[in-house]
């Protein structure tokens, strides 16, 4: 989730070829139907069903699209290196690479973990 409203404020540019510097522009050019989802997988089984008599297959085939998420991280960060490979020298690259491996591999553990202990 945090990721998703990360995204919001990711910069763009304008048709003129300007930064966009507005904030609010900014997060209703990068707003997006995935936002929108990742609430609905987060938030959706706490409200649709009752948490006290919740059913672990119920909750685990609401929460099966977070495994679309791990796909997806390897694209992020490849955005992510090309984004700031432009101003940035070939040292912080490495680092940043390095940071961002780290932080893929501990946010795929983390959603293995959190779907394996739904089922």
């Amino acid at each position: 989730m945090v990721d998703r409203v990360m995204d919001l404020f990711v910069g763009y540019y304008t048709p003129n070829g300007f930064l966009e510097h507005r904030i609010g522009a900014t997060i209703l050019q990068n707003i997006s139907t995935k936002f929108f989802l990742e609430i609905v997988m987060s938030f959706g089984p706490l409200i649709v069903f009752d948490i006290s008599n919740l059913n672990t297959l119920y909750y685990a085939l609401f929460k099966i699209p977070r495994y679309s998420r791990l796909f997806e991280i390897d694209g992020q960060i490849a955005e992510i290196l090309e984004y700031f490979g432009q101003s940035r020298t070939v040292f912080e690259i490495k680092q940043m690479e390095r940071i961002l491996d780290i932080l893929q591999f501990s946010l795929s553990t983390i959603i293995n973990l959190h779907i394996l202990t739904c089922t």
